[in-house]
């Protein structure tokens, strides 16, 4: 199985041969940064990866000026394969993830109404603040020749961060107002029917 930055990498190798240094700066033109965790000391030791897996192949070596050799690589067949392979099954078959915000969600009763209510405020404000920014990247990568099927994760990302601060809100709302009972969850009453349903 391919690790994310080895996607990212054969992504832009099925594109045209390029060292790993070229791989790096165009992947961060290209904001891959936001998915994917993007250091040039990774992307060489992920290069390296591919090549012994037979994923990726040397061109050949090349110097310019008083900079060090740099080796271009292209992919092979077989690392066209995995990569098509891998993206197929990921576009097709949800992953069950356990991000920390589902965790907390889930326990945020062990918190006092008030408690609550305050963090899912801040967390709205974080939210939208995101969601400005990545549509002020959209708009820039929109304003330049790259292609928007280059950049599709960041619209989706944008969509996905503005959904998460409406339901936010929209709770945060709820339990403010008592919409969401939250001093019931622990009441003796309750604790019994939760032992009964257990016991059952």
């Amino acid at each position: 199985m391919l690790t994310p930055l080895q996607i990212a990498t054969l992504g832009v190798l099925a594109e045209e041969p390029r060292h790993p240094y070229d791989c790096y700066r165009l992947l961060m033109h290209r904001r891959a940064d936001r998915v994917v965790r993007i250091k040039t000391g990774t992307l060489y030791h992920s290069i390296a990866r591919l090549e012994a897996e037979g994923l990726v192949a040397e061109v050949g070596t090349d110097r310019e000026g008083n900079r060090p050799e740099r080796t271009t690589y292209r992919i092979t067949d077989d690392g066209r394969s995995a990569l098509e392979a891998q993206l197929r099954t990921m576009l097709a078959e949800p992953v069950e993830e356990h991000p920390p915000f589902r965790l907390a969600i889930s326990e945020a009763h062990n918190l006092p109404r008030d408690a609550v209510v305050a963090a899912l405020g801040e967390r709205v404000a974080a939210l939208e603040a995101a969601a400005t920014e990545m549509a002020d990247a959209a708009d820039d990568l929109g304003s330049t020749d790259l292609p928007e099927a280059v950049w599709l994760e960041l619209a989706l990302e944008l969509r996905l961060t503005r959904a998460e601060a409406d339901w936010t809100r929209e709770t945060a709302a709820r339990i403010d107002s008592g919409d969401i009972p939250w001093d019931l969850v622990f009441s003796p009453e309750r604790r019994a029917a939760q032992q009964a349903a257990l016991d059952a």
